[in-house]
């Protein structure tokens, strides 16, 4: 166990927080390597899938992460104020918008000497696909246009999971068939680009590595379960990290096996975050990655927030992997179920669905929601409203509102966001002792 080294001295992380930092740091150092040794570069958003990227030996880099990373050391600028100058509306993806500006800069020829980590490397192709949302196709044309470079993007389609035709075997074929032909679309495009055949053998290993890191991270979320919290979200959105940037290595196997055991062995010797866990909330949307340290705090109040509507992932089912592009088209409409998961009784808003959400709210016996609406991000905001209805509505749990940009603080109050926190604990605590007292 480790002691967090900032604020409250007895919030208690994890082990694997620090590994997972240092194999980041370390997949950053080797991209480096790569670039030097000439080899091809491709910018993507989260879909097109790193194990067919690796069997070409090209390195994956995500403006996503590098854009949360920023944002984090709050160093977005100049990138945001360059897309800004070109008109890119601040309702944009503001992940995309950090990315837009970032490949402004590179067109523009300046130095990567004031890029925060130093910066992305240069791509020798985009590639992208529809799945989740609409900028991930019209901005990475864009970017091509600026940073003169192929680029692939393809067709990736999630069902309307709250339907209960969904269910239908016949309807599950029809998407993993659809998708599959986006893969095969995409193996195409590579094999032309870079002169090099898929190596099926390899892929094979990947995606094994890959459904096995998917096992061992349902089996982390099953042990989060529990009572007292064994890995807030401040812990999870840094192991989840290898989870997605090194998917299919087999390190990434390794690094979950350890990750499983340590937080088994925290229920085991009941290991707490805080001292004592007075308040267990969900967080309903992205993370504020520009005041990760509002987590902290709210730790510092007794508060934990023990589970998130964003990274997870659902129950694995068995898959063939002897046909590793369709075991790949497989495992990702599965493993990503969650978004659309819905038992039918409530409609889906945006990416998680209402009964996903009371699911949540009961199965980690949680106590209040924290509701965190994006102006950037139609994604994960629309139906936020919704759903904080229904929590108050049907269940009787409170709920608080906040909203911010993801990675822009220039609309964004670090005083008056605490302010709201203390006040909705407080009443979270009164609320506990008016319930105390009826019994």
């Amino acid at each position: 166990m480790s002691k967090k080294s900032e604020g409250n001295e007895s919030i208690v992380k994890t082990r694997a927080g620090g590994i997972a930092t240092r194999l980041i740091a370390d997949a950053y150092k080797k991209g480096w390597a790569h670039v030097e040794a000439g080899k091809p570069v491709a910018w993507l958003m989260y879909g097109p899938n790193r194990e067919i990227l690796r069997c070409f030996d090209i390195l994956p880099v995500y403006p996503e992460s590098y854009a949360s990373n920023c944002a984090i050391k709050q160093q977005t600028s100049p990138y945001i104020e360059y897309a800004e100058e070109e008109g890119f509306s601040e309702y944009i993806c503001g992940y995309l918008r950090h990315a837009m500006g970032y490949a402004l800069s590179l067109a523009r020829g300046d130095s990567l000497e004031i890029a925060p980590f130093g910066g992305m490397p240069r791509p020798s192709m985009l590639l992208s696909c529809s799945r989740l949302c609409d900028p991930r196709t019209k901005v990475f044309e864009t970017m091509r246009r600026y940073l003169k470079v192929p680029a692939f993007i393809y067709d990736h389609q999630i069902p309307p999971t709250e339907d209960d035709r969904c269910n239908d075997p016949e309807v599950s074929r029809h998407y993993i068939e659809h998708n599959l032909e986006g893969l095969k679309g995409l193996v195409k495009f590579l094999e032309e680009l870079t002169g090099i055949k898929l190596d099926r053998d390899r892929l094979s290993e990947m995606v094994r590595n890959s459904i096995e890191s998917w096992h061992l991270m349902y089996e982390c979320f099953a042990l989060r379960k529990h009572s007292p919290c064994p890995l807030p979200l401040e812990d999870l959105v840094v192991v989840y990290r290898p989870f997605r940037d090194m998917i299919g290595e087999r390190e990434t196997v390794e690094f979950f096996r350890d990750l499983r055991d340590e937080i088994a062995e925290r229920v085991r010797l009941g290991t707490t975050v805080v001292p004592e866990e007075k308040h267990r909330l969900l967080w309903l949307g992205l993370p504020m990655w520009f005041d990760m340290d509002l987590l902290t705090y709210i730790e510092s109040k007794g508060g934990v927030v023990v589970m998130d509507s964003m990274y997870h992932c659902s129950k694995p089912v068995p898959i063939d992997t002897s046909d590793p592009l369709r075991a790949l088209a497989e495992k990702e409409y599965w493993g990503w179920d969650m978004y659309g998961n819905s038992d039918g009784s409530q409609p889906r808003c945006g990416l998680t669905t209402g009964s996903y959400v009371l699911d949540m709210v009961r199965d980690y016996t949680l106590d209040g929601v924290i509701v965190h609406s994006v102006i950037s991000c139609r994604g994960c905001t629309i139906g936020n409203r919704h759903i904080a209805r229904v929590l108050r509505e049907e269940m009787g749990i409170p709920v608080m509102e906040v909203e911010s940009h993801m990675t822009n603080l220039s609309a964004y109050s670090t005083d008056e966001t605490r302010e709201k926190i203390d006040a909705f604990l407080h009443m979270l605590s009164a609320r506990k002792r008016g319930t105390h007292d009826k019994r």
